[in-house]
C-alpha cells in the first residue's frame, strides 16, 4: 500500500514537472547567484556582489526524518540569501546520484535585515548555530514537516482529521468531468462526519504553494514570482476552500440570473438559414464566450454576454436561442436577411397587438424592439418617437378591445411603450405578473 511519504513524493515530481520551466529557471539563477565557494566546480557571476560566507558541511534533520544540507548563505542586490536541498538521503545507494535521487534543490529564500543581522551576531559566536538559525527563518516548513503534514488541526475554525490530496484519473469521473483528469483534488474533513466534508481543485498558485510551502505570487507567464509567509497543508486547504466557495456563490448567482429568462422566445426571422453555430473562449474574458456560424452561407460572429454565455454552456439555451437574445450577432443576422428594409405600419402595429396579447410577455422581445425603433427611425428626439407610437397604439388598441384582451396587460404594454420612446429598455423580469 502507497504510504503517505510515497504520495507527497509523487505531487512534489507532479509540481516539479507542472512548474519544469520555473525549476530550470530557479536553478539558472541559484547557479548565477552563487559565488564559487558556493557552488560544485562552479564559476562565479559577476552580478554576485559578496562571497558566500564559509560554514562547516552539516545537515538539519527535520521533524519527519528527512534531510536538509548543501546550504548555501549568500548576499545579492543587497539582500542576504537562503539557499538548501530537501528531501530524503537513499542511504542504500549505490552512487551519489541514486543517493540523492529524492533531494531536491529549493528556491533562494530572502532572510529580513532583522534575520540577517541575526545570522551575523550568531556566526561570530558558532558558525554551525548561525546556519541553522538560517535554514530555520528561510524554510520553516520544511525544517518542521511534521507540522507542514499535520491532519488533526483545524480548517476555517473546524475541526479536521483528514487532508488528501489525489490525482485525479480518466476512469474515475464521469463524462461531464472528463476535462479535470490530471487535476489534483484537495480534500478535508472529520471523519464520518460527511457534512466536514469538502472537494476542491488545486489551480496553479495552490499547487505552488504546496511546492514551496508558503504564499506564492506567480507572474502572468505563471513563474514564482515572489515567497511569502510559510503556510501548512491546513492554511493552504482553508484557502482553497474560501477562493471554491466563492467561486460556487457566483455561478449560483450566474445561473440564477440565466434560469431566469425564457429563452425559448428568442428566435432567428424567417428567411434566415442558421447553420454551423459554434462557440469559443473569449481570451480575454473567462465569462464569456465568441458565438460563430453562418447565416445564408455568410459568415456570423458575436461576443455573448455573461448570460447568455452562462445559459449556453449550462444548456439552458441552445446556441439559436443565444444568438437570437445576442444584440450583435442578431442585428447582423437582420442585416443579412432584410437589408436596408424599412418596417411597414402594419408589422409595428401587429407587435403592439402580439406583445399585450401574450398572457405570459413582461416586456418586449428583442426583435420587437427592433421592429419598433425601426419603424421610428425618422423621429430625432424621444418627444418625437413618442407621438409616433401613440399613434401605432391607437391602431392597436382598438384591435385588443375588440378581442377583449385584458385591460391590465393593455396598459403594461402601453407603458412599455412610452419607456420605450424614451430609451428605457425593460428587463424580462420587470413587467406585469399575469
Amino acid at each position: 500500500m502507497r504510504g503517505e511519504g510515497d504520495l507527497f513524493i509523487e505531487i512534489y515530481h507532479f509540481i516539479n514537472n507542472f512548474y519544469l520551466e520555473d525549476f530550470f529557471m530557479a536553478k539558472k539563477k541559484i547557479e548565477n547567484e552563487q559565488p564559487q565557494a558556493a557552488v560544485e566546480g562552479g564559476s562565479q557571476e559577476p552580478n554576485v556582489k559578496a562571497e558566500e560566507q564559509k560554514t562547516p558541511k552539516s545537515g538539519i534533520v527535520t521533524t519527519e526524518g528527512n534531510t536538509i544540507d548543501k546550504i548555501r548563505i549568500f548576499q545579492k542586490d543587497g539582500a542576504t540569501m537562503v539557499q538548501a536541498d530537501y528531501g530524503k538521503i537513499n542511504a542504500a545507494g549505490k552512487t551519489a546520484e541514486e543517493r540523492r535521487a529524492n533531494m531536491h534543490t529549493q528556491i533562494s529564500r530572502e532572510l529580513t535585515p532583522d534575520q540577517a543581522k541575526e545570522y551575523q551576531r550568531l556566526y561570530a559566536e558558532d558558525p554551525a548555530k548561525a546556519k541553522d538559525y538560517a535554514v530555520r527563518a528561510a524554510y520553516p516548513m520544511h525544517v518542521d514537516d511534521a507540522a507542514f503534514h499535520l491532519k488533526d488541526t483545524t480548517v476555517n475554525g473546524r475541526k479536521v482529521d483528514y487532508i488528501v490530496l489525489e490525482k485525479l484519473t480518466a476512469d474515475k469521473l464521469s463524462e461531464g468531468n472528463k476535462h479535470l483528469a490530471g487535476s489534483w483534488q484537495l480534500s478535508f474533513g472529520e471523519k464520518g462526519n460527511k457534512d466536514s466534508r469538502f472537494y476542491g481543485i488545486l489551480n496553479k498558485e495552490d499547487l505552488a504553494s504546496i511546492r514551496h510551502r508558503a504564499e506564492v505570487t506567480l507572474d502572468d507567464k505563471g513563474h514564482v514570482k515572489s515567497i511569502g509567509a510559510p503556510l501548512s497543508m491546513a492554511d493552504i486547504a482553508g484557502r482553497v476552500e474560501q477562493r471554491v466557495t466563492a467561486q460556487r456563490q457566483v455561478n449560483e448567482a450566474k445561473l440564477g440570473a440565466a434560469q431566469k429568462v425564457d429563452w425559448s422566445k428568442f428566435k432567428f426571422p424567417e428567411g434566415a438559414n442558421v447553420t454551423g453555430l459554434r462557440y469559443a473562449p473569449a481570451k480575454d474574458n473567462p465569462d464569456r464566450v465568441w458565438l460563430n456560424g453562418k447565416v445564408n452561407g455568410i459568415e456570423v460572429f458575436g461576443l455573448l454576454s455573461k448570460n447568455e454565455t452562462t445559459a449556453v454552456k449550462n444548456k439552458m439555451a441552445t446556441l439559436e436561442q443565444a444568438g437570437a437574445a445576442n444584440k450583435e450577432f442578431r442585428q447582423k443576422v437582420m442585416d443579412i436577411v432584410a437589408p436596408k428594409q424599412g418596417v411597414t405600419e402594419d408589422a409595428a402595429v401587429k407587435v403592439l397587438i402580439d406583445r399585450a396579447s401574450d398572457s405570459t410577455a413582461k416586456s418586449f422581445t428583442a426583435d420587437q424592439r427592433d421592429t419598433l425603433m425601426t419603424f421610428a427611425a425618422g423621429a430625432d428626439t424621444p418627444e418625437d418617437r413618442e407621438k409616433v407610437f401613440d399613434g401605432l397604439w391607437e391602431k392597436a388598441e382598438s384591435a385588443l378591445k375588440d378581442a377583449g384582451v385584458n385591460e391590465a396587460w393593455q396598459k403594461d404594454a402601453h407603458d412599455e411603450l412610452k419607456d420605450l420612446a424614451h430609451g428605457a429598455v425593460r428587463d424580462e423580469q420587470q413587467g406585469l405578473k399575469r
